[in-house]
């Protein structure tokens, strides 16, 4: 493979058509500098750098995080029109590398690249469930979040509901919902709806439903739970597993379609993995689901699932979203803990966790396909297929990508373009690519591989030989991911969906997309000041007879070195 070497702060974005055996040729530099730009504007004192000398050894440069100590679950993502600032929360312990004495830490920014620190938000201590250990209180800011007054009548809600043993009771989230004002008959405008996220024991995971009249924050009528789906309801690896019970649970509508977002507990591996030991089960993830709502029979609103699958397919967990009304558009920020680091690694850095890379949600549709690479269509239950033709369907799943305003991380990057490049048509080439690699190498040994198997549909980021330390977990990172034929519907002929492959790389953060319809996000420990990428694909004979001879090709494959946010506030 032609390597090129990179700092620890890049981006890679390629687009891969075709598949038979290449390398690409690409210029090679020496290290550089690593950038230790931070993302926050607020630095750690100069007493806490002294403590923690590996402050900065894996410190993400551009991702959002807390000054120091550890932080963990984005809350209240929102754009506030008198000010023009985006306002994100977040759990912080700004006195420890581990969870606990929690606070709420505070950030404002303009563009949703560059923040700022606000001061110190209100103690906010968690502990694990006991009925009657947590209430609904109110509580409201008139100067942008920076000092908060408590409403008369807490608690607005005493708990959960009486009649059902919750496994959990948590998370509010409020948010108008003209889809449910349709089915209660109401007019638009004169409720808002809270959902509070949990289960009931040994039946489901759910949502409970509250009905808030507008300009009455404090009056929460209970109308049920919003949904029962059984325990560890799936169907296959595809539309992941419901699991027990739910975390941070949003409900929103794209479009004509209703989708519910759910950050779940006890779910089981579906021939994936999470960022953990590929040998325990999968515990815990994010995902969607579309929906209908209609009146049960007691005359309550529930909601029917429809197709599902994970937000992210590694180790993204607690997402929250908003809509911006800025450019009309729904926002996830997700939490990329530290699971693969041991209590001990973290204390040396006296940090843990980030948040990810603000992603925008939409409906993603796709016309003319005529079939997948492996997998029956039927099989495919994160996607939606209505017939369009005698031979073709229109694809619809939920779409999700990095926001726009990332591309302004790269303004004080520098740039590498891989030229366009083909292999002609041979009897080699024609045996239909297996593998698709893109790696990592951080010295001689280490090195990390990011590859895509047309045989499995199935992208793997193989961490394995990242780093050698017993202080980090370095399994591999496995999710299924598949590509489409389209017939175009001019000339009649079939071809595959090109690869489009986006990779962030920040100093211990990577986060993955594809197709503008995949996300797996992770960490790489690697050690030293640069890295090496290379990439490849490797031809293999066994692929199925139908599948069409094609062309190796790159196209637009380009990197930006030391990513770091345009300025600083």
């Amino acid at each position: 493979m032609s390597p090129i070497a990179v700092g620890k702060g890049n981006e890679v974005l390629r687009k891969l058509v075709s598949h038979p055996s290449h390398k690409a040729p690409v210029q090679k530099r020496q290290s550089v500098d690593k950038c230790i730009t931070q993302c926050t504007t607020q630095e750690p004192s100069r007493e806490f750098r002294s403590r923690w000398p590996d402050f900065y050894e894996h410190r993400p440069h551009y991702h959002f995080m807390a000054p120091e100590g550890w932080m963990n679950d984005p809350c209240a993502p929102c754009y506030d029109r008198k000010t023009g600032l985006y306002h994100i929360f977040y759990q912080w312990n700004p006195k420890y590398h581990e969870w606990g004495n929690m606070s709420r830490g505070h950030a404002v920014s303009d563009d949703l690249i560059t923040w700022t620190h606000v001061s110190y938000s209100p103690i906010q201590y968690l502990l694990p469930y006991k009925r009657g250990s947590e209430t609904l209180s109110l509580a409201s800011s008139e100067d942008g979040g920076k000092t908060w007054t408590k409403a008369e009548a807490n608690p607005i809600l005493p708990g959960p509901p009486t009649d059902i043993e919750p496994t959990a009771w948590r998370d509010p989230f409020v948010n108008a919902w003209v889809a449910l004002d349709a089915l209660l008959d109401r007019k638009i405008g004169q409720y808002t709806y809270g959902i509070i996220a949990g289960g009931i024991r040994h039946k489901t995971p759910t949502c409970f439903l509250y009905s808030i009249p507008n300009g009455k924050p404090a009056e929460w009528t209970y109308l049920g739970p919003l949904i029962d789906v059984g325990l560890n309801c799936a169907k296959n690896r595809w539309s992941g597993d419901l699991g027990v019970s739910w975390e941070v649970c949003n409900f929103f509508s794209i479009e004509n379609t209703e989708y519910i977002i759910a950050n779940v507990e006890g779910g089981k591996s579906l021939d994936g993995a999470l960022s953990s030991d590929p040998s325990e089960p999968t515990t815990r993830q994010a995902l969607w689901m579309t929906c209908t709502l209609a009146l049960h029979q007691n005359g309550q609103p529930q909601a029917t699932p429809g197709i599902s699958g994970q937000l992210d397919q590694g180790c993204l967990y607690a997402v929250n979203t908003f809509f911006d009304p800025v450019k009309s558009r729904r926002i996830l920020w997700g939490w990329i803990p530290e699971d693969d680091l041991s209590s001990a690694y973290r204390a040396r850095e006296g940090w843990a966790c980030c948040l990810a890379l603000p992603r925008e949600l939409y409906n993603f549709q796709m016309e003319h396909v005529v079939r997948a690479l492996r997998s029956d269509l039927s099989e495919l239950h994160n996607c939606q297929f209505e017939q369009l033709t005698d031979d073709t369907f229109t694809l619809q799943t939920l779409g999700i990508r990095p926001l726009e305003e990332v591309t302004g991380l790269r303004n004080a990057a520098k740039t590498y373009i891989i030229p366009d490049f083909s292999i002609k048509s041979s009897n080699a080439t024609k045996k239909c690519q297996e593998t698709v690699t893109t790696s990592w190498l951080s010295s001689i040994m280490m090195k990390t591989v990011i590859e895509f198997s047309t045989l499995q549909e199935r992208l793997t980021v193989d961490r394995r030989d990242s780093v050698i330390d017993t202080d980090v977990n370095t399994s591999s990172v496995s999710s299924p991911l598949t590509l489409f034929y389209v017939k175009d519907p001019v000339t009649g002929e079939t071809r595959l969906e090109p690869l489009q492959i986006r990779l962030f790389f920040d100093n211990s953060v990577l986060e993955v997309y594809a197709n503008d319809r995949f996300a797996l996000s992770t960490r790489i420990y690697a050690t030293g000041e640069s890295s090496v990428i290379s990439v490849s694909a490797t031809a293999k004979a066994h692929m199925r007879e139908h599948q069409d001879p094609v062309i190796a090709l790159f196209v637009d494959t380009t990197i930006w070195d030391l990513l770091q946010p345009p300025r600083t506030m």
